[in-house]
Protein backbone atom coordinates (compact mmCIF):
# COMPACT_ATOMS: atom_id res chain seq x y z
CA UNK A 1 0.00 0.00 0.00
CA UNK A 2 2.93 2.43 0.70
CA UNK A 3 4.44 2.08 -2.73
CA UNK A 4 1.20 2.70 -4.30
CA UNK A 5 0.44 5.50 -2.15
CA UNK A 6 3.65 7.10 -3.16
CA UNK A 7 2.72 6.23 -6.47
CA UNK A 8 -0.39 8.36 -6.13
CA UNK A 9 1.32 11.30 -4.19
CA UNK A 10 3.54 11.21 -7.51
CA UNK A 11 0.96 11.72 -9.42
CA UNK A 12 -1.44 14.42 -7.46
CA UNK A 13 1.76 16.38 -8.07
CA UNK A 14 2.22 16.36 -11.42
CA UNK A 15 -1.64 17.17 -11.53
CA UNK A 16 -1.26 20.42 -9.57
CA UNK A 17 1.70 21.69 -11.77
CA UNK A 18 0.26 20.66 -15.21
CA UNK A 19 0.29 23.21 -17.72
CA UNK A 20 -1.82 22.75 -20.05
CA UNK A 21 -0.92 23.84 -23.45
CA UNK A 22 2.34 22.17 -22.93
CA UNK A 23 0.70 19.08 -23.37
CA UNK A 24 1.74 17.02 -26.45
CA UNK A 25 0.18 13.85 -26.12
CA UNK A 26 -3.65 12.91 -24.15
CA UNK A 27 -5.08 9.12 -23.95
CA UNK A 28 -8.96 9.04 -22.22
CA UNK A 29 -9.51 5.72 -21.14
CA UNK A 30 -12.74 4.98 -21.60
CA UNK A 31 -14.77 1.84 -19.52
CA UNK A 32 -18.40 0.97 -19.24
CA UNK A 33 -20.35 -2.13 -18.62
CA UNK A 34 -23.23 -1.05 -20.50
CA UNK A 35 -23.80 0.22 -23.77
CA UNK A 36 -26.41 3.31 -25.01
CA UNK A 37 -26.04 4.35 -28.60
CA UNK A 38 -27.20 7.65 -27.67
CA UNK A 39 -25.42 8.56 -24.58
CA UNK A 40 -22.29 7.77 -26.80
CA UNK A 41 -22.86 9.65 -29.25
CA UNK A 42 -23.70 12.76 -26.77
CA UNK A 43 -20.96 12.20 -24.44
CA UNK A 44 -18.05 11.46 -27.96
CA UNK A 45 -19.11 14.51 -29.28
CA UNK A 46 -18.37 16.24 -25.60
CA UNK A 47 -14.64 15.11 -26.50
CA UNK A 48 -14.15 18.21 -28.71
CA UNK A 49 -13.28 20.22 -25.92
CA UNK A 50 -10.14 18.22 -25.14
CA UNK A 51 -7.81 19.57 -28.65
CA UNK A 52 -9.01 23.29 -28.12
CA UNK A 53 -8.04 22.96 -24.43
CA UNK A 54 -4.48 21.43 -24.94
CA UNK A 55 -4.27 23.88 -27.68
CA UNK A 56 -4.14 21.20 -30.35
CA UNK A 57 -2.53 18.02 -28.75
CA UNK A 58 -2.68 14.56 -29.42
CA UNK A 59 -5.92 13.11 -28.39
CA UNK A 60 -6.32 9.04 -28.27
CA UNK A 61 -9.50 7.16 -26.82
CA UNK A 62 -8.85 3.54 -25.48
CA UNK A 63 -12.22 1.18 -25.58
CA UNK A 64 -11.37 -1.77 -22.86
CA UNK A 65 -14.86 -3.30 -23.57
CA UNK A 66 -14.23 -5.14 -26.75
CA UNK A 67 -17.54 -6.81 -26.89
CA UNK A 68 -18.67 -3.06 -27.54
CA UNK A 69 -15.74 -2.20 -30.48
CA UNK A 70 -17.78 -2.14 -33.39
CA UNK A 71 -19.99 0.05 -32.15
CA UNK A 72 -17.34 2.62 -30.30
CA UNK A 73 -15.71 2.52 -34.03
CA UNK A 74 -19.16 3.57 -36.17
CA UNK A 75 -19.82 6.49 -33.58
CA UNK A 76 -16.00 7.46 -33.54
CA UNK A 77 -15.39 7.22 -37.20
CA UNK A 78 -13.64 10.08 -39.17
CA UNK A 79 -14.16 12.44 -36.37
CA UNK A 80 -11.45 15.29 -35.83
CA UNK A 81 -11.66 15.70 -32.46
CA UNK A 82 -9.87 12.36 -32.23
CA UNK A 83 -7.06 10.81 -33.51
CA UNK A 84 -6.86 7.36 -32.35
CA UNK A 85 -9.29 5.01 -31.13
CA UNK A 86 -7.93 1.59 -29.74
CA UNK A 87 -9.16 -1.60 -28.12
CA UNK A 88 -6.38 -2.39 -25.75
CA UNK A 89 -6.01 -3.98 -22.35
CA UNK A 90 -4.48 -1.74 -19.96
CA UNK A 91 -0.80 -4.37 -20.63
CA UNK A 92 -1.00 -3.53 -24.42
CA UNK A 93 -1.15 0.04 -23.53
CA UNK A 94 1.97 2.04 -23.64
CA UNK A 95 1.00 4.62 -20.99
CA UNK A 96 4.99 6.17 -20.76
CA UNK A 97 4.20 8.02 -24.32
CA UNK A 98 0.98 10.03 -22.52
CA UNK A 99 1.20 13.35 -20.57
CA UNK A 100 -2.47 13.51 -19.42
CA UNK A 101 -4.21 10.40 -18.98
CA UNK A 102 -8.21 11.04 -17.99
CA UNK A 103 -10.21 8.24 -16.98
CA UNK A 104 -13.64 7.51 -17.75
CA UNK A 105 -13.83 3.73 -16.08
CA UNK A 106 -15.28 2.34 -12.57
CA UNK A 107 -11.68 0.64 -12.16
CA UNK A 108 -9.42 3.63 -11.10
CA UNK A 109 -8.57 1.57 -8.12
CA UNK A 110 -7.13 -1.33 -10.35
CA UNK A 111 -5.52 1.47 -12.63
CA UNK A 112 -3.80 2.63 -9.81
CA UNK A 113 -2.48 -0.47 -8.94
CA UNK A 114 -1.07 -1.16 -12.97
CA UNK A 115 0.94 2.10 -12.88
CA UNK A 116 1.96 1.23 -10.20
CA UNK A 117 3.60 -2.14 -11.10
CA UNK A 118 4.36 -1.28 -14.39
CA UNK A 119 5.64 2.05 -14.27
CA UNK A 120 6.21 3.16 -10.20
CA UNK A 121 9.85 3.72 -10.51
CA UNK A 122 9.68 5.89 -14.21
CA UNK A 123 7.09 8.04 -11.74
CA UNK A 124 8.61 8.52 -8.62
CA UNK A 125 11.95 8.92 -10.64
CA UNK A 126 10.30 11.90 -12.48
CA UNK A 127 11.10 10.11 -15.66
CA UNK A 128 7.40 10.08 -16.59
CA UNK A 129 5.68 12.98 -15.47
CA UNK A 130 1.89 11.86 -16.03
CA UNK A 131 -0.61 13.52 -15.31
CA UNK A 132 -4.02 11.61 -14.34
CA UNK A 133 -7.12 12.84 -13.76
CA UNK A 134 -10.81 11.18 -13.15
CA UNK A 135 -13.89 12.24 -15.32
CA UNK A 136 -15.69 8.96 -14.22
CA UNK A 137 -18.33 10.69 -11.89
CA UNK A 138 -18.56 13.51 -14.94
CA UNK A 139 -20.08 11.06 -17.30
CA UNK A 140 -21.28 7.72 -15.73
CA UNK A 141 -23.75 7.02 -13.03
CA UNK A 142 -22.34 6.70 -9.90
CA UNK A 143 -21.80 3.03 -8.22
CA UNK A 144 -22.00 2.73 -4.50
CA UNK A 145 -18.88 0.34 -4.73
CA UNK A 146 -16.79 2.67 -7.15
CA UNK A 147 -13.36 4.23 -5.64
CA UNK A 148 -12.59 7.78 -7.23
CA UNK A 149 -8.87 7.74 -7.06
CA UNK A 150 -7.58 10.64 -9.39
CA UNK A 151 -8.65 13.70 -9.06
CA UNK A 152 -11.23 16.15 -11.20
CA UNK A 153 -9.83 18.08 -13.51
CA UNK A 154 -11.41 21.06 -12.81
CA UNK A 155 -10.37 23.68 -15.62
CA UNK A 156 -11.01 21.09 -18.29
CA UNK A 157 -14.56 20.45 -17.17
CA UNK A 158 -15.37 24.23 -16.67
CA UNK A 159 -14.14 24.71 -19.86
CA UNK A 160 -16.43 21.54 -21.08
CA UNK A 161 -18.84 23.14 -19.46
CA UNK A 162 -18.57 27.02 -20.98
CA UNK A 163 -18.33 25.44 -24.59
CA UNK A 164 -21.58 22.85 -24.74
CA UNK A 165 -24.53 23.88 -26.64
CA UNK A 166 -22.29 25.91 -28.66
CA UNK A 167 -22.47 23.74 -31.70
CA UNK A 168 -24.47 21.20 -32.16
CA UNK A 169 -23.49 17.67 -31.91
CA UNK A 170 -22.45 15.96 -35.36
CA UNK A 171 -21.03 12.60 -36.71
CA UNK A 172 -19.27 11.87 -39.93
CA UNK A 173 -19.97 10.02 -42.78
CA UNK A 174 -18.16 10.00 -46.05
CA UNK A 175 -19.77 10.80 -49.56
CA UNK A 176 -18.38 7.21 -49.87
CA UNK A 177 -20.42 5.59 -47.27
CA UNK A 178 -23.39 8.30 -48.05
CA UNK A 179 -23.66 6.71 -51.45
CA UNK A 180 -23.73 2.91 -50.15
CA UNK A 181 -26.23 3.93 -47.69
CA UNK A 182 -28.11 4.99 -51.15
CA UNK A 183 -26.96 1.89 -53.27
CA UNK A 184 -28.12 -0.68 -50.50
CA UNK A 185 -31.58 0.85 -51.12
CA UNK A 186 -31.47 0.63 -54.26
CA UNK A 187 -30.90 -3.00 -54.52
CA UNK A 188 -33.91 -3.26 -51.98
CA UNK A 189 -36.04 -2.22 -54.46
CA UNK A 190 -36.42 1.60 -53.95
CA UNK A 191 -36.63 3.27 -57.32
CA UNK A 192 -34.96 7.00 -57.71
CA UNK A 193 -38.17 8.57 -58.09
CA UNK A 194 -39.84 7.29 -54.42
CA UNK A 195 -39.01 8.59 -50.91
CA UNK A 196 -37.67 7.18 -47.79
CA UNK A 197 -39.77 7.30 -44.22
CA UNK A 198 -37.45 5.63 -41.38
CA UNK A 199 -39.97 4.60 -38.76
CA UNK A 200 -37.66 3.86 -35.39
CA UNK A 201 -39.71 1.33 -33.24
CA UNK A 202 -37.17 0.48 -30.16
CA UNK A 203 -35.53 1.83 -27.54
CA UNK A 204 -34.24 1.01 -23.71
CA UNK A 205 -37.82 1.40 -22.05
CA UNK A 206 -40.83 0.67 -23.52
CA UNK A 207 -42.18 3.29 -21.30
CA UNK A 208 -40.79 5.63 -24.26
CA UNK A 209 -42.75 3.84 -26.87
CA UNK A 210 -46.11 4.62 -28.38
CA UNK A 211 -48.92 1.88 -27.95
CA UNK A 212 -48.76 -0.86 -30.93
CA UNK A 213 -51.84 0.09 -32.15
CA UNK A 214 -51.26 3.94 -32.37
CA UNK A 215 -47.51 3.05 -33.83
CA UNK A 216 -49.51 0.95 -36.77
CA UNK A 217 -51.87 3.56 -37.37
CA UNK A 218 -49.46 5.80 -37.99
CA UNK A 219 -47.40 3.69 -40.07
CA UNK A 220 -50.85 2.50 -42.27
CA UNK A 221 -51.72 6.35 -43.03
CA UNK A 222 -47.30 6.68 -44.21
CA UNK A 223 -48.16 3.94 -46.06
CA UNK A 224 -51.13 5.23 -48.11
CA UNK A 225 -48.91 8.10 -49.45
CA UNK A 226 -47.74 7.93 -53.18
CA UNK A 227 -44.47 6.81 -54.24
CA UNK A 228 -43.30 6.43 -50.30
CA UNK A 229 -41.43 3.40 -48.67
CA UNK A 230 -40.51 3.02 -45.16
CA UNK A 231 -37.21 1.44 -44.06
CA UNK A 232 -37.19 -0.30 -40.75
CA UNK A 233 -34.06 -1.28 -39.00
CA UNK A 234 -34.36 -4.93 -37.34
CA UNK A 235 -30.63 -4.92 -36.12
CA UNK A 236 -30.97 -8.06 -34.29
CA UNK A 237 -32.89 -10.06 -37.39
CA UNK A 238 -35.34 -10.94 -34.62
CA UNK A 239 -38.16 -11.86 -37.52
CA UNK A 240 -39.87 -8.55 -37.12
CA UNK A 241 -41.35 -8.50 -40.92
CA UNK A 242 -43.61 -11.31 -39.76
CA UNK A 243 -44.83 -8.69 -36.91
CA UNK A 244 -45.35 -5.78 -39.53
CA UNK A 245 -47.14 -8.03 -41.98
CA UNK A 246 -49.39 -9.35 -39.28
CA UNK A 247 -50.75 -5.67 -38.68
CA UNK A 248 -50.77 -4.17 -41.98
CA UNK A 249 -51.51 -6.92 -44.42
CA UNK A 250 -49.81 -7.97 -47.38
CA UNK A 251 -50.02 -5.20 -49.45
CA UNK A 252 -48.90 -2.56 -47.37
CA UNK A 253 -46.42 -4.72 -45.38
CA UNK A 254 -44.79 -5.05 -49.60
CA UNK A 255 -44.24 -1.45 -49.32
CA UNK A 256 -41.47 -1.96 -46.45
CA UNK A 257 -38.03 -2.34 -46.26
CA UNK A 258 -36.24 -4.17 -43.36
CA UNK A 259 -32.51 -3.70 -42.67
CA UNK A 260 -31.50 -7.25 -41.07
CA UNK A 261 -28.23 -7.58 -39.07
CA UNK A 262 -26.25 -4.44 -40.69
CA UNK A 263 -23.67 -2.64 -38.92
CA UNK A 264 -24.14 -0.09 -36.99
CA UNK A 265 -22.09 2.31 -39.30
CA UNK A 266 -24.39 1.23 -42.31
CA UNK A 267 -27.60 1.80 -40.01
CA UNK A 268 -25.75 5.36 -40.02
CA UNK A 269 -25.38 5.29 -44.03
CA UNK A 270 -29.16 4.68 -44.04
CA UNK A 271 -30.42 7.52 -42.04
CA UNK A 272 -27.93 9.70 -44.14
CA UNK A 273 -29.40 8.38 -47.49
CA UNK A 274 -30.47 10.70 -50.03
CA UNK A 275 -33.79 8.94 -50.34
CA UNK A 276 -34.01 9.81 -46.81
CA UNK A 277 -36.89 12.82 -46.01
CA UNK A 278 -38.62 11.99 -43.11
CA UNK A 279 -37.50 9.92 -39.84
CA UNK A 280 -39.84 9.09 -36.58
CA UNK A 281 -39.67 7.77 -33.34
CA UNK A 282 -38.89 7.64 -29.63
CA UNK A 283 -35.93 9.63 -28.03
CA UNK A 284 -33.67 6.54 -28.84
CA UNK A 285 -29.72 6.36 -29.43
CA UNK A 286 -30.71 5.82 -33.65
CA UNK A 287 -32.78 9.26 -33.62
CA UNK A 288 -29.96 11.05 -31.61
CA UNK A 289 -27.50 9.89 -34.80
CA UNK A 290 -29.67 10.75 -37.37
CA UNK A 291 -29.91 14.27 -35.93
CA UNK A 292 -26.12 14.42 -35.79
CA UNK A 293 -25.20 13.00 -39.24
CA UNK A 294 -27.33 15.64 -41.24
CA UNK A 295 -26.17 18.80 -38.69
CA UNK A 296 -22.84 17.58 -40.06
CA UNK A 297 -24.00 17.63 -43.28
CA UNK A 298 -25.07 21.21 -42.73
CA UNK A 299 -22.32 22.67 -41.43
CA UNK A 300 -20.45 21.28 -45.02
CA UNK A 301 -22.83 23.11 -46.63
CA UNK A 302 -26.10 20.65 -47.25
CA UNK A 303 -29.18 23.11 -47.61
CA UNK A 304 -31.57 23.00 -44.63
CA UNK A 305 -34.44 22.31 -46.89
CA UNK A 306 -32.78 18.75 -48.07
CA UNK A 307 -32.49 17.57 -44.64
CA UNK A 308 -34.80 15.15 -43.85
CA UNK A 309 -38.05 16.12 -41.41
CA UNK A 310 -37.10 14.67 -37.89
CA UNK A 311 -39.49 14.23 -35.61
CA UNK A 312 -39.14 12.62 -32.08
CA UNK A 313 -41.59 12.37 -29.66
CA UNK A 314 -40.73 12.24 -25.90
CA UNK A 315 -42.59 12.05 -22.02
CA UNK A 316 -41.81 11.23 -18.72
CA UNK A 317 -38.17 10.39 -18.55
CA UNK A 318 -37.09 7.07 -15.85
CA UNK A 319 -35.09 9.42 -13.09
CA UNK A 320 -32.94 6.17 -11.48
CA UNK A 321 -31.90 5.60 -15.11
CA UNK A 322 -30.40 9.06 -15.50
CA UNK A 323 -27.39 10.49 -13.63
CA UNK A 324 -28.37 13.95 -12.76
CA UNK A 325 -31.95 15.74 -12.63
CA UNK A 326 -31.70 17.27 -15.63
CA UNK A 327 -31.40 14.19 -17.72
CA UNK A 328 -35.17 13.65 -16.57
CA UNK A 329 -36.56 16.30 -19.50
CA UNK A 330 -36.55 16.40 -23.06
CA UNK A 331 -35.02 19.86 -23.03
CA UNK A 332 -31.43 17.85 -21.52
CA UNK A 333 -31.74 15.25 -24.42
CA UNK A 334 -32.82 17.73 -27.75
CA UNK A 335 -32.08 21.37 -26.26
CA UNK A 336 -29.08 21.26 -29.04
CA UNK A 337 -30.86 19.86 -31.60
CA UNK A 338 -31.68 22.53 -34.43
CA UNK A 339 -33.58 19.89 -37.03
CA UNK A 340 -34.92 17.73 -34.63
CA UNK A 341 -39.24 17.97 -33.85
CA UNK A 342 -39.29 17.29 -30.34
CA UNK A 343 -42.66 16.77 -28.98
CA UNK A 344 -43.69 15.83 -25.21
CA UNK A 345 -47.01 14.76 -23.61
CA UNK A 346 -48.06 16.74 -20.83
CA UNK A 347 -50.98 16.64 -18.66
CA UNK A 348 -53.04 20.10 -19.06
CA UNK A 349 -56.18 20.12 -17.02
CA UNK A 350 -56.26 16.40 -16.78
CA UNK A 351 -56.07 16.02 -20.47
CA UNK A 352 -53.58 14.75 -22.66
CA UNK A 353 -51.62 17.84 -24.60
CA UNK A 354 -48.78 17.34 -27.12
CA UNK A 355 -47.14 20.54 -27.61
CA UNK A 356 -43.25 21.14 -29.34
CA UNK A 357 -40.16 21.42 -26.93
CA UNK A 358 -38.96 24.64 -28.94
CA UNK A 359 -42.53 26.08 -28.20
CA UNK A 360 -41.71 25.65 -24.44
CA UNK A 361 -40.54 28.66 -22.09
CA UNK A 362 -37.61 27.74 -19.40
CA UNK A 363 -39.73 27.36 -16.72
CA UNK A 364 -41.99 24.88 -19.07
CA UNK A 365 -39.04 23.08 -20.53
CA UNK A 366 -37.59 21.82 -16.70
CA UNK A 367 -41.22 20.88 -16.14
CA UNK A 368 -41.54 17.02 -15.03
CA UNK A 369 -44.29 16.97 -12.65
CA UNK A 370 -47.00 16.78 -15.37
CA UNK A 371 -45.38 14.91 -18.10
CA UNK A 372 -47.36 11.99 -19.23
CA UNK A 373 -45.41 8.60 -20.44
CA UNK A 374 -45.78 8.22 -23.84
CA UNK A 375 -48.76 5.66 -24.02
CA UNK A 376 -50.52 8.84 -23.76
CA UNK A 377 -50.31 10.06 -27.03
CA UNK A 378 -52.94 9.27 -30.16
CA UNK A 379 -52.55 8.35 -33.36
CA UNK A 380 -54.84 11.42 -34.70
CA UNK A 381 -52.65 13.55 -32.74
CA UNK A 382 -49.37 12.57 -34.12
CA UNK A 383 -51.13 11.92 -38.11
CA UNK A 384 -52.20 15.35 -37.46
CA UNK A 385 -48.99 16.54 -36.94
CA UNK A 386 -46.98 14.67 -39.81
CA UNK A 387 -49.68 15.73 -42.28
CA UNK A 388 -49.14 18.78 -41.21
CA UNK A 389 -45.38 19.02 -41.81
CA UNK A 390 -45.53 16.53 -44.92
CA UNK A 391 -47.53 18.96 -46.31
CA UNK A 392 -50.40 16.34 -46.96
CA UNK A 393 -53.78 16.16 -45.59
CA UNK A 394 -54.59 13.64 -43.06
CA UNK A 395 -56.86 10.57 -44.16
CA UNK A 396 -59.49 8.32 -42.56
CA UNK A 397 -57.29 5.73 -40.00
CA UNK A 398 -57.49 1.77 -41.43
CA UNK A 399 -59.99 -0.06 -39.36
CA UNK A 400 -57.98 -2.68 -40.02
CA UNK A 401 -55.49 -1.70 -37.48
CA UNK A 402 -57.41 0.44 -35.31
Amino acid sequence: MKAIQAVLNKILDNCRQIEAGLVKRVLILYEEAEFFIGDNCLRFDQLKSCKPFFKGAMLDINFNNKHFAERYQALVQNNPNIDHATYLAWKEIDFAVYDVIICITYEEEALIKHLQAEYGEALLSGQWNAAIFSATLHYMKPLANCDIIFPSYDDLMDYAVSTAGLEPVELYLTDAEREWGNQWLRDQGLKEDEQLFIMLDSTSRKKKLLRTSVYFNILSHLLEQEKVKVLIFDEKNIGKEAFYRHWLGDEKAARLIFSRSLKLREDFCLLGSAYTKMIFGPCTGLMHCASSIYNNFIRNGMPRSDAPLMVTYTGKYWRLDQIWDACITAYYWWGNSPLVNCLIIRKDAEQAEMVELRNLNEEERNATDNLLFCDAYTDTMLIDYLSSKLNRAPVALMDAVA
